[in-house]
């Protein structure tokens, strides 16, 4: 077998033949949750007029002694509707957002003022521009805050809403093709047969990629024939992005690796230093990249969270596409030192000093049981021996 590529190599490579798909312009109320292609810009400050921020009295702060004073009233200033211009040395009610009369550079609190026989006394005096949200205060003529190749959030649509965009230009989902691959798997639906189980890898992976935004398109399971093989392969290469799951390890049955091949599909490495997931294969067929998963349940998930989905995020634009990591605290007992960068599925609690994580139990491949639960996988570096306290590097599931 040839050498083994880092883990931080082949997701490099993953990344550098994953360009984001193309754009497409979306009604605002379709636009939660859309990965943001391109950033509108504020065409009319916000606020676009001055106006109170307070519940108070609309004054010229010149007017109002500074040990406090009475000052008459002058109509309230009406929401929604252009105010009179304030007297001079008048008072004018005002509530939170009204617009600021004419004449009028501050606003007293309410709890600061008594009203009594058409006139308002004020305890204290004023400085100009107290309570006043100036015009262009919360956003300015300009470039808008918001970031593109991050999805859409509820604060981002309220300022789209606020700027008036009603089209939105986001990356287009990014079409991602399932395949499984294996004689011995059947659908959840069937009732396995001898040597047979249900095949549950497509449905990890096809929720994982819908969760990122993704249009998932799973095609079924593959029986380890060279002919369903290659047609049920054609038709997933006409996809953004092809994941499979299992038939590229060294058996006589892993027919993955030679119909790609076969197809065209130029590849790039096979084998990657990371336990589970060694026979991790990834090829590019014109702009259709495409990457081939151990089979074991918790190696797809492990290889699929470390590697598949930052493609899947890369491909739909996002500026960012991961692994995020951070450092937690280990706890409960550990596995021996391996050999290979060792992806631990961890348990995550709340500690002193920030996430303890400790690991599901047996880390054997197989077993889908040891992801459920699982909160992070810790990177462990190869030949590092784990004791409780000790750092480790993790990445949220």
């Amino acid at each position: 077998m040839t050498s083994l590529l880092p883990y931080e190599e082949a997701l490099a490579a993953v990344l550098a033949a994953c360009r984001p798909v193309g754009t497409e312009r979306v009604p605002l109320a379709a636009a939660s949750g859309r990965v943001l292609a391109a950033a509108p810009h504020v065409r009319d400050p916000i606020p676009p007029f001055a106006n109170s921020a307070m519940d108070g009295f609309a004054v010229a702060a010149g007017d109002v002694p500074a040990g406090g004073g009475t000052l008459p009233l002058d109509p309230p200033v009406p929401a929604g509707t252009a105010p009179a211009p304030l007297r001079p040395g008048h008072a004018a009610p005002i509530a939170t957002g009204g617009p600021l009369p004419d004449g009028a550079d501050a606003v007293v609190p309410i709890e600061d003022a008594a009203v009594a026989d058409g006139a308002v006394r004020f305890s204290a005096g004023v400085a100009a521009g107290a309570h006043v949200r100036v015009v262009g205060s919360d956003l300015p003529v300009g470039p808008s805050p918001l970031r593109v190749g991050v999805p859409l959030d509820p604060a981002d649509g309220a300022l789209l809403a606020t700027v008036g965009a009603t089209e939105v230009e986001v990356f287009r989902r990014p079409r991602i093709a399932i395949l499984a691959t294996g004689q011995e798997l059947v659908p959840p639906e069937r009732t396995p047969g001898p040597a047979q189980i249900r095949e549950s890898n497509t449905t990890a992976l096809a929720w994982s990629y819908a969760r990122l935004g993704a249009d998932v398109r799973p095609l079924g399971i593959a029986a380890d024939e060279p002919g369903p093989l290659r047609r049920l392969l054609e038709e997933a290469l006409t996809a953004d992005l092809v994941v499979t799951s299992a038939g590229v390890s060294v058996g006589e049955r892993d027919l993955v690796r030679g119909a790609l091949n076969d197809l065209g599909v130029e590849p790039r490495f096979w084998g990657v230093d990371l336990k589970p997931g060694k026979p991790v294969a990834f090829g590019v067929a014109g702009d259709t990249p495409v990457l081939s998963l151990p089979g074991n349940p918790a190696s797809t998930l492990v290889t699929s969270t470390l590697i598949a989905e930052p493609a899947v995020r890369r491909r739909g634009g996002w500026a960012v596409p991961g692994p995020a990591f951070e450092h937690a605290t280990a706890g409960g007992r550990w596995p021996a030192a391996q050999g290979r960068l060792h992806a631990i599925r961890c348990a995550l609690s709340d500690g002193d000093r920030g996430p303890v994580a400790t690991p599901t139990g047996d880390q054997r491949s197989h077993r889908i049981g040891s992801m459920v639960g699982a909160g992070a996988l810790a990177l462990v570096e190869a030949g590092r021996e784990i004791r409780p306290g000790d750092a480790v590097r993790i990445t949220r599931l």
